[in-house]
């Protein structure tokens, strides 16, 4: 299973049953269809297209989900949880630039800053 958390399906597992339910209507329809263009033909060609659409929606909420996932551990630290050094340049750039859009210092954003020199100064001795 894909799912980040062991024994519990995601939704691309049922996406993957449901292309798979979709798919023998398919088959046991294409082998009632007598001739071109009839009802079961036709429902083939439905159900077919149907999991097409399932399964490439079920693939891309799950890359969706991945990629939020890996966000999240591109900003925080996987043992603490707490935020890395990469989290703190993009809340220190936001700070930035809402102080700059409303033209006031902010104290976080010289809080940060000062934090920031006064750690550099201690990892350099």
């Amino acid at each position: 299973m894909s799912s980040g958390s062991k024994g519990a399906p995601s939704l691309y597992d049922y996406s993957l049953f449901a292309v798979a339910a979709l798919n023998f209507v398919c088959h046991l329809a294409a082998t009632f269809s007598r001739q071109l263009f009839d009802g079961p033909f036709f429902l083939a060609e439905i159900s077919k297209t149907i999991s097409y659409v399932v399964m490439l929606s079920g693939a891309l909420l799950d890359q969706a989900r991945l990629f939020e996932q890996v966000r999240s551990m591109a900003v925080s630290d996987s043992l603490t949880g707490l935020a890395n050094y990469r989290r703190l340049l993009s809340v220190l750039e936001s700070e930035l630039d809402r102080s700059r859009r409303t033209q006031r210092p902010s104290a976080s954003c010289c809080l940060i800053w000062m934090v920031s020199k006064r750690s550099t100064i201690i990892m350099d001795t």
